[in-house]
């Protein structure tokens, strides 16, 4: 009888150990932690999804995907733009893009390990794309064009550099070419 009490005493101790009790706001520590731990499962998800779906899906897929994350960084692009512009409004003088790239840093600091997991998403997709051995060199370029784009899309969006109009018209310039390069795809995936 005693034995019994002893585990049971270590059972509920051990399973107090998990139990996480906020005390306050999360640490920037606690938020990265929690977007590792959300790209991992985003990296998982799309990888279940894309093992699953025939050649075509996939190739849909991914090229989806990179739309749906470029549109979404791009519209932080123009926030960041708009903020740009109010800070210098308040200060009465230019800031520069070093100056804006700090707080952009700040910004998406503890979201990084979600942004990385884009990335391998990203890289994963393509790669996946390529050993259906189901689509020509034209497809495959056109898949590795808009991977390009989705990295210098990035660059432009979260390394300010120069003035603010250089940074919307950098902005403006690959959204341009992100929008075209996707339709360009759309149109070529319509011969499968």
């Amino acid at each position: 009888m005693r034995l019994l009490t002893v585990i049971a005493l270590l059972l509920a101790t051990a399973g107090c150990s998990s139990i996480n009790i906020q005390t306050g706001p999360p640490t920037v520590e606690e938020q990265k932690q929690h977007s590792s731990e959300r790209g991992k499962g985003l990296r998982s998800e799309f990888a279940n999804q894309l093992n699953s779906a025939s050649p075509i899906m996939k190739a849909r897929m991914v090229k989806q995907f990179t739309d749906s994350i470029s549109a979404r960084f791009i519209d932080f692009g123009y926030i960041v733009a708009d903020e740009w512009q109010n800070r210098e409004v308040q200060s009465g003088s230019p800031l520069s893009g070093a100056t804006v790239r700090q707080w952009v840093d700040k910004m998406v600091e503890r979201d990084r390990p979600v942004l990385d997991s884009y990335d391998d998403i990203l890289e994963y997709g393509l790669d996946q794309i390529r050993l259906t051995e189901r689509f020509d060199t034209r497809t495959l370029e056109l898949f590795t064009k808009q991977r390009e784009m989705y990295y210098e899309m990035c660059s432009a969006v979260f390394y300010p550099n120069g003035t603010r109009e250089d940074y919307e018209d950098r902005l403006h310039a690959v959204e341009a070419s992100v929008n075209q390069v996707s339709r360009d795809l759309t149109t070529d995936l319509s011969r499968y």
